[in-house]
């Protein structure tokens, strides 16, 4: 069906998103060594970018209500493309700190557009299947980034690392400008039996108005924000330093991580595809939102609490590399609940509301780089990965008092 079709588009949109993200990790002694700077400072590049994506979502939010997700899908594409062949052009560190600022802007219409997508596409109980298909390509790109990034350094310098992957992500722009449409009504080619299903199946009510003050007076909509913040906080760490930790804590070459660096991610692209099957089958079996979204979420976190102790403490190289990418794996189910609740109490808000609660865990991604620098700067790695500990509580806390059933605006 059509609307599946697209979102499998949405699958590589977030492919290469997350391929663009993860490359400047790939080559991060690279950087550090073109500009000459250290750990602390290549953590604070990388919190120039999530600063600025964080500060993108709102206004991503608003213009997608205003002009579609389409728009902002394809101008997000053009624009981070653009940024990420800039990157290896830039003749000083400053220079370097402006293009990440402008690649995060730059990429901050994604979720948010692919959120209000999946409302005005989908059915009520494939919210989180749907949700799935972005996360999951955009979890999957560095999975394979490391091998096609240190494959293009090694043969063609790290410069070309950029300049690839920013092509590509301008003929994704153009492939979808051809076949997509914000709702399923203005689609040339989805079939009227499909369209006839989705107008019954999905939310249907009238409010478009961008309601601030309700989710400000709105006791679980923080809840669901510090939620976010944690988790995201956690993936923040391994999105940056997972290559550098691999190289410096676990003795690793280059082509040795390359191969194992991508083993993380993988575990997380099919954590988040299974969380997005699981997730809509207990809704539709239970009709249970808390089942469904609250409980799959806090399981996540607390497995991810269980395979902290053994990447830390296991003395075997196996099972600390094993549990790091289960670990990892985990916080999939948090991170596609989370989104699917968005679509849950937003509903033709969600792409407003998936704005209000992707700020909470950009802010988390903007915080963690520079943390995680500073401690294995000044301790070490196992003090770094420990630490997550605290977020991953806090987040257990949070989420016990948000009520996806309920209506947002």
């Amino acid at each position: 069906m059509y609307r599946w079709v697209l979102a499998s588009a949405f699958f590589f949109i977030g492919l290469i998103a997350y391929m663009d993200r993860a490359n400047i990790s790939v080559v991060a002694s690279f950087i550090m060594n073109e500009f000459h700077i250290d750990k602390t400072t290549f953590g604070m590049l990388n919190s120039l970018f999530f600063l600025a994506y964080a500060l993108g979502q709102i206004p991503a939010g608003i213009l997608t209500q205003k002009l579609g997700n389409k728009t902002m899908i394809i101008l997000g594409l053009f624009f981070w493309s653009i940024f990420t062949i800039l990157t290896p052009l830039a003749s000083s560190f400053l220079m370097l700190c402006i293009i990440r600022i402008l690649f995060g802007l730059g990429e901050s219409p994604i979720f948010v557009s692919s959120t209000a997508f999946n409302n005005n596409w989908f059915g009520t109980k494939e919210k989180a299947m749907a949700a799935s298909f972005v996360l999951a390509g955009s979890y999957f790109g560095p999975v394979i980034a490391p091998f096609i990034s240190v494959w293009l350094l090694e043969n063609y310098g790290w410069q070309s690392v950029f300049y690839v992957f920013g092509c590509v992500g301008l003929i994704i722009a153009l492939i979808f400008y051809i076949f997509s449409s914000s709702s399923p009504e203005n689609n040339k080619f989805i079939s009227k039996k499909e369209l006839n299903f989705i107008l019954k199946e999905r939310f249907n009510d009238d409010n478009n108005k961008t309601t601030w003050k309700n989710f400000l007076k709105n006791k679980e909509l923080y809840a669901l924000g510090i939620a976010y913040f944690c988790v995201i906080y956690i993936y923040g760490m391994f999105m940056v330093w997972l290559p550098t930790f691999l190289l410096e804590a676990k003795g690793m070459d280059l082509k040795s991580m390359g191969i194992y660096a991508g083993a993380p991610w993988l575990c997380l692209s099919i954590a988040v595809a299974f969380t997005g099957f699981a997730s809509d089958k207990i809704l539709k079996f239970t009709n249970d939102y808390i089942k469904a979204r609250i409980h799959l979420a806090i399981l996540g976190l607390l497995l991810f609490a269980i395979s902290v102790y053994f990447v830390v403490y296991s003395n075997s190289f196996f099972i600390s590399i094993l549990a790091l990418s289960l670990g990892f794996g985990f916080i999939g189910f948090p991170i596609v609940t989370c989104w699917a609740m968005c679509i849950d109490k937003g509903r033709k808000q969600a792409a407003t509301l998936s704005a209000y609660m992707n700020f909470y865990g950009c802010i988390g991604t903007t915080i963690s780089p520079l943390v995680i620098g500073y401690i294995v700067e000044n301790y070490n790695w196992n003090l770094a990965i420990l630490i997550n500990l605290i977020p991953a509580a806090i987040g257990i806390l949070a989420l016990f008092f948000v009520k996806p059933q309920n209506q947002a605006v």
